[in-house]
């Protein structure tokens, strides 16, 4: 697989237009687990959205749904950042109106990895962010 995400990152690089398919593809085998440490699922899932962000690969709601779920395998020091790019994704996931009960249960599950405990100060707000 790494040489995979090698071509794609070569074919972004060279402005190969890639088809939403395949970056797609590349972002499951990730969020799937494909024996890589937790941590590193979330870096090469934020790597290969921020390559197509900026290749103009147009973001479908499953690919939100995969950032998403990406998210919830950040590790400790990167955990705030993971909250706001869920949070964030969510949103863009909504103005496509696109949200549905399998969206919620996604969100509240990474929200629970994120957080270090139900302590609600920090998750009472969330959950009312997730809600408005």
């Amino acid at each position: 697989m790494e040489r995979a995400i090698a071509l794609l990152e070569k074919k972004i690089e060279a402005g190969v237009e890639i088809q939403g398919a395949t970056a797609l593809n590349t972002v499951m085998y990730f969020t799937n687990g494909s024996g890589i440490e937790g941590g590193m699922i979330y870096k090469r899932v934020i790597n290969i959205h921020e390559r197509m962000q900026k290749a103009g690969v147009p973001e479908d709601a499953f690919t939100l749904h995969l950032i998403v779920k990406a998210c919830g395998h950040a590790q400790k020091q990167e955990r705030p950042d993971a909250l706001n790019l869920a949070m964030a994704t969510l949103g863009k996931i909504r103005y496509a109106n696109r949200a549905d009960t399998r969206t919620y249960n996604l969100i509240f599950r990474v929200v629970g990895q994120l957080l270090p405990s139900r302590d609600s100060k920090m998750y009472d707000p969330i959950v009312e962010a997730i809600f408005k």
